[in-house]
């Protein structure tokens, strides 16, 4: 089996039962620009286990090195990842109905990933754009060292979030925070998505408990209460509360505040499929 890098730009490196969710879309480079296309989401173990993703992973178990501290993927970074096929691919090999009631696989931008090769990071979105004759320094650069020519990152504006921004009529369905298994078919064709939010009164509102914590927004004249498993977010909230707990609500907010959103159906976990805020996005100022 052939192992097919993937470029991907990072909306998503959420908490997961046992590591991380790492999740974005797939770009593709020409000349000093990119293209954002379709979601993917990629996995160890199996596409039907959707394992985590751990920091072995990322430097590939051909690489690995105890000495060598990981360098995990930050919200819009690019990185290369190697995959072996994909969910398409796994269902035609095997006799797994994908969309049959009770089923468990909904995740439909599963890709597997190959844990024995290194993943590759190319460039943050919003760096500064490359001059084309600097890109393809670094084209030479990374075949050199990789065996493989792929271009950098470029500029990410703010114009550019018209481009990673869906626009689904709602959330699965309806309002909740969860998806019942018996209500899954072939309508049910995304999994993941990037929204913007709004608020009432303008102001976000959170519930925290035992360090869960929930967000109340409004998309499509429907009102969400969902769970965020962002960990810069909550490392965030952490450092709030100690820092000064009586404003910890409204710092935590107020950095809320014109965001956009990465939510995600989640694993089958206790007879359902949760909607998880898995990311939340900081524009970049102009």
């Amino acid at each position: 089996m052939s192992t097919e890098y993937i470029s991907i730009l990072t909306l998503a490196y959420s908490l997961k039962k046992g590591g991380y969710c790492f999740a974005g879309k797939k770009v593709a480079f020409e000349d000093d620009s990119f293209e954002i296309y379709d979601w993917c989401r990629p996995v160890s173990g199996s596409i039907k286990s959707s394992g985590p993703i751990l920091s072995q992973h990322i430097l590939g178990t051909d690489n690995l090195d105890t000495n060598k501290k990981t360098v995990e993927p930050q919200l819009f970074e690019i990185w290369d990842v190697p995959i072996l096929y994909s969910k398409e691919d796994y269902l035609k090999e095997c006799d797994f109905a994908y969309g049959r009631p009770n089923s468990k696989e909904i995740q439909n931008e599963n890709i597997l990933i190959d844990e024995s090769k290194k993943w590759i990071k190319l460039k943050n979105a919003f760096h500064v754009r490359m001059k084309l004759h600097e890109m393809q320094l670094w084209a030479e650069h990374v075949e050199n060292e990789y065996g493989r020519t792929k271009l950098p990152g470029t500029s990410f504006e703010r114009e550019d979030y018209l481009h990673i921004l869906d626009e689904p009529e709602n959330l699965w369905a309806d309002n909740s925070d969860r998806v019942d298994p018996s209500m899954i078919d072939k309508s049910i064709n995304n999994s993941i998505f990037c929204i913007k939010p709004y608020f009432r009164d303008g102001t976000p509102k959170i519930e925290v408990e035992d360090s869960k914590i929930t967000l109340e927004f409004l998309y499509k004249n429907q009102t969400y209460k969902l769970k965020i498993t962002d960990p810069i977010a909550k490392g965030l909230w952490a450092k709030y509360k100690v820092d000064d707990p009586e404003s910890a609500k409204s710092k935590f907010c107020e950095y809320i505040k014109d965001s956009y959103l990465t939510i995600s159906l989640g694993d089958y976990w206790h007879g359902h499929h949760y909607k998880l805020i898995a990311a939340i996005l900081k524009p970049k100022k102009p």
